[in-house]
């Protein structure tokens, strides 16, 4: 049956039951819509789904928006877009949550092309250097203490800094120490009055090096020794060693030979006028001149007839007449 006849039966049932009839305007119907989700041109314009600038702003309809594809996407918050690969502005999409984002030292990226050999995110580490992002280098100017840097000259020594020649990860980019086993020529122990000369590791005295007299320095620490320095240095035999090289009661000067820099004694040799001897004979006789070191209180005196001590060496018999047997007397240290 025709669609036409079908409508009209309806039409003349209804009536003939006395249904009222509603009518329809043509100008009251909802016009139709796309529907972006369903395939089909649901508004008849001609352009189904996604080809519809209807379904512009639906999700399945948006260009892929992926970093990577060298186009910025500033809806899903890229600030730029090199591409696949890395520039020197710009965060490929290797770098994870900074891709496409601009390159920066201490994003925890490492970007190559932006010049950066490491990024440890601003923290300096024993590996990078945080706010530049370059590894770790003495002589490099960047303090790095993760990396067990101490100061930074630029690689030179300095008179509070020991440059790279001073040796990689041992004292380079140190504070300088007399014991540190470096000759630093620009640093001078505290209590010296001259630059290192010499620089025994530990802090040990040689027969070559003065050392740091036990982390106290002061006169003649990482010096070459000699005997005036003010340090004694027992590994070269000196037993004292005044600043300057002058006799002391205590001390024979630089100026007493084989005895330099020793203690005093009566009978080394040396006439220590500061001791109070006059004369000294090696090994402590008595010799015509001399009193030896047996004289108690006139030791190491020029003989002296009347000083109470007998020197047979210098011709004496006796001080006094007690020395004497009678009926003989001293006289002028004779008995007569």
């Amino acid at each position: 049956m025709r669609p036409q006849l079908v409508v009209l039966a309806i039409v003349a049932a209804l009536t003939s039951c006395n249904v009222p009839l509603v009518t329809f305007s043509v100008g009251d119907a909802e016009p139709p819509t796309e529907d972006c989700n369903t395939v089909g041109d649901e508004d008849g314009n001609g352009l189904a789904d996604c080809a519809d600038p209807a379904c512009a702003n639906t999700p399945a309809c948006k260009p892929s928006s992926t970093c990577g594809n060298g186009v910025v996407d500033q809806g899903n918050g890229e600030q730029c877009d090199p591409g696949p690969a890395d520039s020197a502005t710009c965060n490929s999409n290797m770098a994870g949550p900074v891709g496409c984002k601009p390159a920066k030292c201490g994003d925890g990226y490492t970007n190559m092309v932006a010049k950066e050999q490491c990024d440890s995110g601003s923290t300096d580490t024993a590996q990078c250097n945080g706010r530049i992002c370059t590894l770790p280098i003495c002589g490099d100017n960047y303090i790095n203490t993760a990396a067990g840097e101490q100061c930074e000259s630029g690689g030179v020594d300095t008179a509070a800094c020991n440059g790279t020649n001073a040796g990689f990860a041992f004292v380079s980019c140190h504070l300088p120490l007399c014991g540190d086993g470096y000759i630093n020529r620009k640093f001078t122990p505290s209590g010296g009055s001259f630059a290192e000369q010499c620089d025994n590791l530990g802090g040990s005295d040689t027969a070559a090096c003065n050392g740091n007299n036990n982390g106290n320095n002061g006169p003649g620490s990482c010096q070459t020794p000699t005997c005036g320095d003010g340090y004694t240095n027992v590994a070269t035999g000196e037993q004292c060693d005044n600043l300057g090289g002058s006799d002391s009661a205590m001390c024979n000067g630089k100026n007493a030979g084989a005895v330099s820099c020793r203690l005093s004694t009566c009978g080394d040799g040396y006439a220590n006028l500061a001791t109070g001897e006059n004369c000294d004979s090696s090994g402590g006789i008595d010799t015509a001149t001399c009193n030896g070191k047996s004289a108690g209180s006139v030791s190491c005196h020029v003989t002296k007839c009347g000083d109470g001590y007998i020197n047979f060496a210098a011709g004496e018999q006796c001080e006094t007449n007690a020395n004497c047997v009678a009926p003989k007397t001293c006289n002028q240290c004779t008995c007569r």
